[in-house]
């Protein structure tokens, strides 16, 4: 399974890759990335700037439950 990345640019004008998905920046893409994403929805936490950019995984502008599947998805193996 191939984990797509990005480069954000942070205030000090450095680029960081992440891997989208990754919400919870612990270096993995797996279910509780989708938990993250789930409890944004719902608003029980919080993300910050980076965090939505990786969270919005379909890149469709919007952070919701097709996000917190297709990572799941991804976690199994379906995608």
């Amino acid at each position: 399974r191939r984990q797509r990345q990005m480069c954000i640019r942070d205030s000090n004008n450095n680029d960081t890759p992440y891997m989208i998905g990754d919400v919870n920046l612990d270096g993995h893409v797996d279910v509780l990335d989708a938990t993250e994403i789930s409890k944004y929805i719902v608003s029980i936490s919080t993300l910050s700037d980076v965090q939505r950019e990786l969270a919005d995984y379909n890149h469709d502008g919007e952070i919701n439950i097709v996000d917190a599947t297709e990572i799941q998805k991804l976690v199994v193996g379906n995608n």
